[in-house]
């Protein structure tokens, strides 16, 4: 059987309790319908005003039915408010004007408003100006009386004083002697006053000009002179000194493996003035190169004597003999346990000695840890269970992919065969490039 339960309310007593009502659903089951309705008590409302009306001052009380049918008590609580007072300021030039006036409005709530104006008294306004004049009857002080804006006097005094003709002076040069003197011109300026303009022209000789130059060309050479007229419109003097340049000769020198090219070659070009220039080249055969390198190694299978011919920068033929040595037992690195350790390593990507690796003629030993440090203490490389014999395990003198300066780094190896038996082995390498 399926259950409703409903909650409500209601101010009147008769109407307080919990209902049971049975009803059948739309598939004929039966639905029960539980109502519990709870007592509310009348709804209290407070309200505040004010009045300037000492008969509407006091508490009220009201009552009313609210939407549920209930009582609505309204309480109101109405108190006094006194007459508003505003303050006004303001000025006038008429003595009738002046003093404390009063004035009594009705404000927006029926109340009394009083608004008391003070005015005071204030007094014609001066005005002092200032200026020149050329005209002596124009000179002097004079005085007007005008109204402003609050209909007040206002008065304005005007200071004229006279003013000298302006005078100006200009100064001036010319090469020819008429124009030459003081020059004396009256003008009116803006004021309408007398402007007197005294101009001074001196007189300027003609301007000389002194150039040289060279040629390799006798029939340019010499002095020449030439007369021009200046931006002033006087003559200017150019006088022009050209000398006699002889051919330019540049001496070069060189070197050449082919015997074909050696010699003294002479060529003649024209420079930039048009000028011959002879270029005279000497050029002496290069010997072929040869170079001998001596070098130790610890495999006697490395010893011997190589040549190889290679070609130099200069297109030549360079011989190049690398003598290979046994270096001394003392200076080939360790054996432990027939572990060899070498005591220097070249990573210089030649094939040889590439790589700081583990040697062991025992195919029964393992690696479990092989590291490098810098003699600052910095770990640089390390492998782990890792073979001997093999450059790919090994050290190709990097950190972090670059490359560290030559130098001796110490190594920290431990060794284990295969009876169980493990070797810590630990020393110096040396790092050459």
């Amino acid at each position: 059987m399926d259950t409703t339960v409903l909650f409500g309310t209601s101010c009147d007593p008769n109407q307080v309790g919990v209902f049971e009502e049975i009803f059948q659903n739309q598939n004929g089951c039966d639905s029960l319908v539980i109502t519990n309705v709870v007592f509310v008590e009348a709804d209290t409302t407070f309200l505040f005003g004010t009045s300037c009306d000492p008969n509407q001052v006091g508490v009220f009380e009201e009552i009313f039915q609210n939407q549920n049918g209930c009582d609505s008590l309204v309480i109101t609580n109405v108190v006094f408010v006194e007459a508003d007072t505003t303050f006004l300021f303001g000025t006038s030039c008429d003595p009738n004007q002046v003093g404390v006036f009063e004035e009594i409005f009705q404000n927006q709530n029926g109340c009394d408003s009083l608004v008391i104006t003070d005015v005071a008294f204030a007094e014609a306004d001066t005005m002092l100006l200032f200026g020149s004049s050329c005209d002596p009857n124009q000179v002097g002080v004079f005085e007007e009386i005008f109204q402003n804006q609050n209909g007040c006097d206002s008065l304005v005094i005007t200071d004229v004083a006279f003013a000298e003709a302006d005078t100006t002076l200009l100064s001036g040069t010319s090469c020819d002697p008429n124009q030459m003197g003081v020059f004396t011109e009256f003008f009116q300026n803006q004021n309408g006053c007398d402007s007197l303009v005294i101009t001074d022209v001196v007189f300027v000789e003609a301007d000389t000009t002194l150039l040289s130059g060279t040629s390799c060309d006798p029939n340019q050479v010499g002095v020449f002179t030439e007369i021009s007229q200046n931006q002033n419109g006087c003559d200017s003097l150019v006088i022009t000194n050209v000398a006699f340049a002889e051919a330019d000769t540049t001496l070069l020198f060189g070197t050449s493996c082919d015997p074909a090219q050696e010699g003294v070659f002479t060529e003649i070009f024209q420079n930039q003035n048009g000028c011959d220039s002879l270029v005279i080249s000497t050029i002496s055969q290069l010997a072929n190169g040869f170079t001998q390198i001596i070098k130790e190694t610890c495999e006697p299978a490395e010893v011997g004597i190589f040549e190889d011919i290679v070609v130099a920068q200069n297109g030549c033929d360079s011989i190049v003999m690398t003598v290979v040595k046994l270096a001394e037992n003392d200076s080939c690195g360790r054996v432990i346990n027939s572990i060899y350790i070498p005591n220097a390593f070249s990573p210089n990507g030649d094939g040889v000695n590439d790589f700081f690796i583990i040697y062991c003629n025992r195919p029964d030993v393992n690696i479990p840890t092989f590291q490098v440090y810098s003699r600052w203490g910095e770990r640089v490389f390390e492998a782990y269970d890792v073979l001997p014999n093999e450059p790919a395990n090994g050290w190709d003198g990097t950190f972090k992919g670059k490359k560290l300066n030559p130098g001796v780094y110490v190594y920290w190896a431990e060794v284990e065969f295969a009876d169980g038996r493990s070797e810590i082995v630990k020393g110096d390498v040396h790092l050459m490039r």
